[in-house]
């Protein structure tokens, strides 16, 4: 390893991560949570049969049964925060809204536009509005997340799926199957970003994330990608060597000074720029090999990171 390279692995090297076994008897040590939120005041996780637990600290957790009933028990995709309301979505375009991740109202406007089951993927929120992507290039709006319009100009750019969905402050950027990727001011006309496919023609680019300066794209296969503008994207293969190829990247985060991108077998590397990774085997050991890590965020000091089987860790 040269100087550089100790130098960055330094830097980027998270404090000891610790199991939190408490995560699956809230959430259920068969059930997978596929997306984490932090609202200023607790963790609120969602996954799969509607399932959901809250948590002040990322350590103890307790179940929430009141959006699995809302959504009647389909899989949730992805959760935003907008400073006064969650909203969550997922299979077959459900949708549910919650002021304090406790007690949840499903939203059937949704789940008009996303009919007949077709997938909603992921969500956030630009200040003004929600903006929600999914399979078949749908994709709808909401300043409320209550009362949904569709946007047909995704479909234009490419029907195939659209996995992940980020706003910066000036554009959202929505990536997908087969290396689609679309930019847009106001979440309702899109244009198509032919040069992310050179990077994800042939991977799933499963989640997308933004750090002030630079969008990072992580996938299937250890393919990353980067872009200061949602146009122009350069590949970084260091994020295949860190993340042990095969692997691939499922959900991504950035916590002031780093990015954390978690994945499949356990896997987990950091990036104080997108290009240089450095692997965290800690991570590995404490969450477990044989479970995916899915979704991860932070508070802005602890990081917590959900998945497969009730999986949960935190780096404190």
């Amino acid at each position: 390893m040269s100087i550089i390279q100790m130098f960055f692995a330094v830097i980027s090297k998270i404090a000891s991560w610790v199991a939190q076994s408490g995560f699956a008897i809230a959430f259920g040590s068969t059930g997978t949570a596929r997306a984490i939120v932090w609202n200023g005041s607790k963790f609120v996780a969602v996954g799969s049969i509607g399932g959901c637990a809250t948590s002040a600290d990322g350590i103890t957790w307790t179940k929430q049964s009141s959006l699995a009933a809302a959504v009647s028990n389909y899989q949730i995709q992805s959760i935003a925060w907008n400073g006064s309301k969650f909203v969550a979505v997922g299979s077959g375009g459900a949708c549910a809204t919650s002021t304090d991740g406790v007690t949840w109202a499903g939203q059937a406007s949704l789940l008009t536009i996303f009919y007949p089951y077709v997938g909603a993927n992921s969500v956030c929120w630009d200040g003004t509005k929600f903006v929600v992507v999914g399979n078949s290039g749908k994709c709808a709006t909401s300043p409320d997340g209550i009362t949904w319009a569709a946007s047909s100009s995704l479909a234009s750019v490419s029907t195939n799926p659209f996995y992940s969905v980020v706003w910066n402050g000036s554009i959202f950027v929505a990536v997908g199957y087969q290396g689609v990727c679309a930019t847009s001011s106001d979440g309702v006309n899109w244009t198509a970003q032919s040069g992310f496919a050179a990077t994800f023609s042939s991977s799933v680019p499963n989640a997308i994330a933004w750090n002030g300066s630079k969008f990072v794209v992580v996938g299937g296969g250890g393919a990353c990608a980067t872009s200061t503008d949602g146009v122009t994207w350069a590949s970084q293969g260091g994020f295949g060597v860190a993340f042990n190829s095969g692997n691939g990247g499922l959900g991504i985060c950035w916590n002031g000074s780093k990015f954390i991108a978690v994945g499949t077998s356990g896997g987990c590397a950091t990036s104080s720029d997108g290009i240089t990774w450095i692997k965290q085997t800690d991570f590995t050991s404490a969450f477990g090999s044989s479970n995916d890590a899915y979704a991860v965020t932070t508070n802005g000091s602890r990081l917590v990171v959900v998945g497969s089987k009730g999986a949960c860790a935190t780096n404190s």
